[in-house]
């Protein structure tokens, strides 16, 4: 079995155009500089050292298992760069975080998980992906852009993307029974595991990520609003996270409706019953 898909190389290809696109055409040049740059900033970069370090990790552990192959890096190597960075991304911007790192696991047992790796398990010829490709990406954004306005248009989408992947699923299907008996069953199975535990693994490093993150905004905020006692900003600190702790949701709290009642001039004794008028109503 080969290792890339003829799906996953047409991506590739069309990805790599993209990127070429957007560095020589001059309207777009300036914005995927900018785009490079932010992401090479210091914090970010440590985001992305961590995530890849852990990958790196489960890699290591897996390769001491009598099952493992060569092949289920590949699977790893996308999860890790685009769903478990873009997750931990996401749960650093996220507002409710708590509820989202429920969402983040549930998505893995939805029926739409199977569906999608089901679709996935056949490619067609390299050309028809290349062709095929471009196309589906065409109607998902006619879709998404056309939310309120022009209904006829995205309905019309809908049902051209709803024939699409009907007779996609019908195709892999017809395959599937064709080629049962040269499925390698524990590959599949484990490929399909390979998500789910990933999404067990990453969920403490994303949402520890969140809570310094929040931390650090947090932080950002009082300083501005405390005096400069290296002592007295210690204090503080260390009383908020005696309250906090590591949830998220109180972290947020507190930094959308206490800090504002913070002045620079706050006695020990206000700041206490600041914190403590924030306790009892956790």
């Amino acid at each position: 079995m080969d290792i890339f898909s003829n799906r996953e190389i047409a991506s590739c290809i069309w990805l790599v155009v993209l990127i070429v696109f957007a560095f020589t055409w001059h309207q777009s040049r300036e914005s995927a500089l900018y785009v490079i740059k932010a992401a090479l900033a210091p914090k970010i970069r440590i985001i992305f050292i961590i995530m890849i370090a852990s990958g790196v990790v489960i890699i290591l552990l897996g390769s001491r298992m009598p099952i493992w192959k060569c092949g289920y890096i590949k699977d790893i190597s996308i999860w890790v760069i685009f769903v478990g960075i873009t997750e931990c991304f996401g749960a650093i911007t996220n507002e409710d975080n708590d509820e989202y790192f429920i969402d983040m696991l549930k998505k893995n047992f939805k029926v739409v998980t199977l569906f999608e790796f089901f679709l996935n398990t056949h490619s067609y010829s390299l050309i028809n992906e290349l062709i095929l490709l471009p196309i589906l990406t065409c109607i998902c954004i006619i879709i998404v852009t056309n939310q309120d306005e022009k209904w006829k248009v995205r309905y019309g989408a809908l049902a051209v993307l709803c024939f699409i992947l009907f007779w996609v699923l019908m195709d892999t299907f017809k395959n599937f029974i064709n080629e049962y008996t040269n499925i390698n069953m524990i590959d599949l199975c484990i490929s399909f595991l390979i998500p789910i535990i990933l999404s067990f693994q990453y969920v403490p490093i994303a949402y520890g990520l969140a809570v310094m993150t929040k931390y650090e905004t947090l932080f950002i905020r009082m300083s501005s609003k405390e005096p400069e006692d290296s002592v007295i900003t210690r204090r503080h600190r260390w009383k908020i996270f005696k309250m906090c702790r590591f949830s998220c949701r109180k972290i947020s709290i507190f930094e959308k409706k206490y800090v504002c009642k913070m002045y620079r001039g706050m006695s020990d004794s206000d700041f206490d019953s600041l914190v403590n008028k924030f306790n009892m109503l956790l």
